[in-house]
């Protein structure tokens, strides 16, 4: 039998998200998918409960998998003046309110989909964005078969790229900018900055289930922040290892 535990109301986690993205919708297809194979299994979920040492414990598991995702971390710029500085994560998970007529999205070189989502979104809702990034180009770490497409999208929109430059701080609706490594100094405005930031891996389940007993197994965002695909992998490899290891103690009591 297997019991999830899920922090939120509903189940998809960061997928939730990133499916705010235009043209990212059909993420949610895959949330749709496992939540009706879980049923389907008979999985028991518990919305809205918290995974906490105690309560873990208290169901005997033989096996605990710590897939807690990740926080992110809040924008590294000085701030000062009023100005509005916000997250990808913010933007996208709905929690900024009211939007300006002007923003600025501001990559910090990984080149995935997160500013390019943040960006569209912004357009979709009619505020004029403005997408810096310290890398060469923007998306560079798009699958090559998207590039195109988004570099279509953004040009339609109105989207005015920025490139080899860094928000250096934010006063007010005046952002300071860092551009050509740093040697040249400008300034733009916008009404909002949003910044792509690194997540941290939420591993204190983990950390605390060490040594308690039952097998343990850290997967996804929980073992550290990548992609949707590593996630499943991890999950599939974990569950591999623990039914390897079950036969091996049913052989061993055999012999």
């Amino acid at each position: 039998s297997v019991v999830l535990y899920e922090r939120s109301d509903v189940l998809g986690g960061q997928l939730r998200v990133a499916a705010a993205g235009p043209t990212r919708e059909e993420l949610l297809d895959f949330v749709t998918y496992l939540e009706g194979e879980l049923r389907r299994l008979g999985v028991e979920i518990r919305l809205g409960a918290e995974a906490a040492r105690a309560a873990v414990l208290a169901d005997a598991p033989d096996l605990v998998v710590c897939a807690a995702g990740a926080t992110p971390q809040p924008a590294d710029v000085p701030v000062s003046g009023g100005g509005r500085v916000v997250t990808v994560w913010d933007l996208l998970g709905g929690v900024v309110g009211d939007l300006p007529s002007t923003a600025l999205v501001a990559d910090d070189g990984s080149g995935f989909w997160h500013s390019i989502s943040a960006a569209e979104y912004l357009a979709q809702r009619g505020v004029q964005v403005e997408l810096v990034t310290p890398a060469p180009g923007v998306g560079l770490a798009i699958p090559h078969e998207s590039a195109r497409n988004v570099a279509t999208r953004l040009g339609s929109a109105g989207v005015d790229v920025r490139v080899l430059a860094n928000v250096v701080s934010v006063d007010g609706a005046r952002v300071s900018l860092a551009e050509g490594f740093g040697k040249k100094h400008t300034e733009t405005e916008a009404g909002l900055v949003v910044v792509r930031t690194a997540l941290r891996a939420n591993d204190e389940l983990a950390r605390a289930l060490e040594d308690a007993g039952p097998a343990l197994a850290t997967i996804g965002d929980a073992s550290a922040p990548r992609r949707l695909n590593h996630a499943v992998l991890d999950a599939n490899l974990a569950i591999r290892a623990f039914d390897a290891g079950r036969l091996r103690a049913a052989a061993a009591a055999l012999s």
